[in-house]
């Protein structure tokens, strides 16, 4: 029987066939651009809209308890000058007051020298080294408790976008000495735990970054990326916490594993490191200007930060980034005149805030 293209019922049979082999076709798409409508909504609240939407927590803060017992402090270098020591008095108030308290002056007391500041509860000395191609700077720090050793963010919030000078925004907190942090604020999809003077900001564990945590004792703690949660850091009580890294030395072991790390060369570096809590140093080294100071790679600020005494030290944002100043104005000399900061660490004199 020949086909007669005006059949209805042939035509009709014909165009349910393609229905039906249609059909799977048809229902794949749909659940294809279902499922990538759902990932694109979960990238937009988790990486975009989380930080805005959320509010920060303010955490716990546990019971204190002063340290008592005295430990030698490192022994100075022999060929420095040697400065009159301030007249001192028998406070133990604060965290470390009964550890330190001839590290401080009496109270209503100061002494100001243009690399030097002690006062009833902080004493800070920056020295200046100068080698072949390289200059640093090292502050040498003593707090009488630990609420004088503080964080800042330029806008006040770490999702602001506006970046201050070092100097302008360490007017503003009332730093007495302050040092870039660790950009953690470069984006607001920026992962990392973030914790500043208490405050939970971010709670996204950074799979490739080692975390140095500051509990309310005074100690650091420095996590290896890959080896903490967001609840084992929680369980350390954070005062505040970094997330730029790497580990330089961690319980008094020099750290040598920076193959994998893109920022490994000669570079301005800062740091902070711990001799033990209650006595920290900032360390702040110039670089990319030639025979003045062409920089250190992390090798090199690694043994640096071992050769100081440090027990444990971790490193900050550097480049263009790395600052330091205290409380009369900018120390180092920053690569290129340096860049607008968006967080500080500082040390702050409560004495001088209750004026």
């Amino acid at each position: 029987m020949l086909f007669n293209p005006t059949d209805k019922e042939y035509l009709s049979n014909l165009m349910r066939r393609k229905i039906r082999y249609l059909n799977p076709i048809i229902s794949i798409g749909i659940d294809v651009l279902m499922i990538g409508a759902v990932l694109l909504t979960f990238a937009l609240f988790h990486h975009v809209l989380r930080f805005e939407s959320e509010e920060p927590v303010v955490l716990p803060t546990p019971t204190l308890v002063p340290t008592v017992f005295r430990t030698p402090s490192p022994t100075p270098d022999a060929t420095s000058t040697p400065t009159p020591e301030p007249t001192i008095d028998a406070d133990t108030s604060g965290t470390f007051g009964m550890k330190f308290y001839d590290k401080f002056t009496e109270e209503g007391e100061t002494v100001l020298e243009d690399m030097r500041y002690i006062s009833h509860d902080v004493s800070i000395t920056v020295e200046k080294v100068s080698e072949t191609d390289l200059t640093y700077y090292v502050a040498d720090i003593y707090i009488r408790d630990i609420s004088c050793f503080r964080t800042a963010f330029s806008s006040g919030d770490i999702n602001g976008t506006k970046r201050k000078r070092i100097t302008e925004l360490s007017k503003e907190v009332g730093a007495i000495l302050a040092m870039c942090g660790d950009f953690c604020n470069v984006s607001p999809s920026t992962p990392g735990i973030i914790v500043r003077n208490g405050t939970l900001y971010r709670d996204e564990v950074a799979r490739n970054s080692d975390l140095c945590v500051m509990d309310y004792n005074g100690n650091f703690i420095l996590l290896e990326s890959g080896t903490y949660t967001l609840d084992d850091v929680l369980a350390l009580s954070p005062y505040q916490t970094w997330c730029f890294g790497p580990n330089l030395v961690k319980d008094g072991e020099l750290m040598q594993d920076f193959d994998k790390i893109g920022i490994k060369g000669l570079n301005p570096r800062s740091v902070i490191g711990i001799y033990e809590p209650g006595h920290y140093c900032f360390v702040l080294v110039d670089g990319r200007q030639g025979s003045y100071s062409r920089g250190l790679d992390l090798y090199k600020l690694a043994e640096l930060m071992y050769n100081l005494g440090c027990t444990d030290a971790y490193n900050l944002d550097g480049g263009q980034s790395a600052a330091m100043s205290l409380y009369h104005g900018i120390v180092n000399q920053p690569y290129n005149g340096g860049r607008r900061l968006g967080d500080i660490v500082y040390i702050a004199d409560m004495t001088r805030e209750e004026e």
